[in-house]
């Protein structure tokens, strides 16, 4: 049985410990197991780290953790089912890195009492108002900051002192400056950006 771990451009070289699988279009990481493995914290960890070393070696796309198949021909079979697709993808990440962005409210907005159906209704437009702001934030970030729109997702918003939360993809050499550039947009915007990473590209995996 094997656990997927990263796909990769074909051409990707071997690296030790880890089985590698090439279709017709691209090729695939993955790490002999002998069972179904369990979603505990220290798993999820080494998963990390495994895609973050595939990562340092070429594009690649990041797999769900605890995906498994049984033996090469089906990861290879996987792989050629959706090759060009995959293919295509690779092209957008070659080269590029994740960050992770929180846009912080400097003061938290005051809680929608739900305890009446009135404060339910306002519960329900706060919230659908909260993500036209925010939508409306990422757009201008964007704006403002020239960013490519296919390397941002906008993600949701989880808590209230969060104005808007993002993944962008950014070339490996500009993490630095990107950075400074959002933490400069968040502060005229009389908010805080938090920035993570860099990382592989989780969040433009599907």
């Amino acid at each position: 049985m094997l656990l997927l771990r990263a796909v990769v451009e074909r051409d990707t070289p071997e690296l030790a410990d880890l089985t590698i699988v090439r279709g017709a279009r691209v090729a695939a990481f993955a790490s002999p197991v002998t069972r179904e493995p369990e979603k505990a914290e220290d798993a999820l960890r080494a998963h990390d780290a495994t895609v973050r070393r595939i990562h340092e070696r070429g594009a690649c796309l990041p797999a769900r953790f605890g995906r498994t198949f049984a033996d090469t021909a089906a990861v290879a079979a996987a792989l050629d089912e959706r090759g060009d697709e995959l293919e295509a993808r690779l092209r957008e990440v070659r080269g590029r890195v994740e960050l992770g962005v929180d846009l912080v409210r400097t003061a938290t907005p005051g809680e929608v009492v739900r305890s009446s159906g009135r404060g339910y209704m306002e519960s329900l437009l706060a919230q659908e108002t909260g993500r036209r702001d925010a939508a409306a934030l990422v757009a201008r970030l964007v704006d403002e900051l020239d960013l490519d729109r296919p390397y941002v997702r906008h993600g949701t918003c989880h808590t209230p002192a969060v104005a808007a939360s993002l993944a962008i993809l950014v070339e490996r050499d500009e993490v630095t400056e990107t950075a400074m550039r959002i933490k400069a947009f968040a502060k005229r915007a009389l908010l805080v950006a938090e920035v993570y990473g860099p990382m592989p590209p989780y969040s433009f995996v599907s």
